[in-house]
């Protein structure tokens, strides 16, 4: 009996099987979803690079501020042991 079961719903199952069914997808195309996420992507790669190229121009600003300064605050070093050394000659000669 069990047997007669079985083999009916094998038979069933392969009969369900064959017949032709036209199933369409419901929902989104997935060309027009995997597009969308290139752009989605494409467009966050360019936002990334150009926040990169702002991040890399201001370094490039603070980098020549700072060799400016050091710059100018070797001027001054130089001004200053210069008139300190020219102070001390002329204290040591007694001309002021």
């Amino acid at each position: 009996m069990n047997q007669i079961i079985y083999m009916m719903l094998l038979g069933c199952l392969f009969v369900g099987g064959c017949r032709e069914t036209s199933v369409e997808a419901e929902g989104p195309n997935p060309v027009d979803l995997l597009q969308g996420q290139l752009e989605s992507e494409r467009q966050g790669r360019l936002e990334a690079e150009k926040a990169v190229a702002e991040q890399e121009e201001n370094r490039r600003r603070w980098e020549l501020a700072t060799v400016g300064l050091s710059m100018l605050a070797l001027a001054a070093f130089l001004a200053g042991t210069i008139l300190g050394s020219r102070g001390r000659r002329y204290a040591e000669q007694g001309t002021i």
